[in-house]
């Protein structure tokens, strides 16, 4: 009996080592695994954030071009004498791109994870708001365009187009300008806010993914002094 117990409790014995063995080996195979698929998702989320980012400077420089744009013209016909004149006879149709950037909600995914609600609500804001800049921008430069057809050009000085309009043509031609004035208007009124906003946005991104991404190389970046200015410069200082 006691020759039959021995060899027993060996194999019990060996069975438990083996199987205590390879649920250890499962058991750190299974936390490389999730490791690995941890800094995958890590990596995935930073691409994200980092596509996420870049859309909202390329928002940000879109606007800021078009309105230093509109100040040179304005600043150059002040310059010139046409101080008094309306917005419209100083705006010239604003040449460019005009197309709305979105921001697709796979990008704002972590931001959510990350419980960032003021960032996600702030860029969904600035993308509709940027869809109506581009619109009246777009409107105004295609009516602007069209009015050289609605008048005869009797004179050119410069870039300066004249023309001579009697009572009555004037009195036809008066709601047309009036539209003008108002969407130019619009747009520059929507254009100074919506600089502001994308600004102040963009360089809540970088701190915010620097904390959830618990990654201090996520770029943050900020804008220089210059009220229009597109390119923007990236801050490595640690937050």
């Amino acid at each position: 009996m006691v020759e039959l117990i021995g060899p027993l409790i060996g194999t019990v014995v060996g069975g438990a080592i083996s199987a205590t063995v390879a649920f250890l080996l499962a058991k750190q195979n299974n936390r490389t695994i999730e490791a690995r698929d941890a800094k995958q998702r890590k990596q995935l989320q930073k691409s994200a954030l980092l596509k996420l980012q870049m859309r909202a400077s390329i928002l940000a420089s879109d606007v800021a071009s078009t309105m230093r744009a509109i100040d040179q013209m304005l600043n150059e016909a002040n310059e010139a004498g046409r101080s008094g004149w309306p917005k419209h006879a100083r705006i010239k149709p604003i040449v460019g791109n005009h197309e709305k950037v979105s921001f697709p909600i796979e990008e704002m995914e972590p931001l959510i994870e990350a419980k960032e609600f003021d960032i996600v609500q702030d860029l969904v804001e600035l993308s509709m708001r940027h869809e109506a800049f581009v619109q009246a921008i777009s409107t105004y430069s295609n009516l602007r365009l069209d009015l050289k057809n609605k008048v005869t050009i009797t004179s050119v000085e410069g870039s300066v187009f004249g023309a001579s309009l009697n009572d009555h043509e004037l009195k036809q031609l008066k709601p047309y300008l009036v539209e003008l004035e108002a969407l130019i208007e619009h747009a520059l009124s929507m254009g100074r806010s919506l600089e502001t906003q994308a600004k102040a946005t963009i360089t809540k991104i970088g701190p915010a993914a620097r904390k959830h991404l618990k990654d201090q190389s996520f770029p943050h970046l900020t804008w220089a002094d210059d009220p229009h200015q597109d390119i923007i410069q990236e801050s490595t200082k640690l937050l």
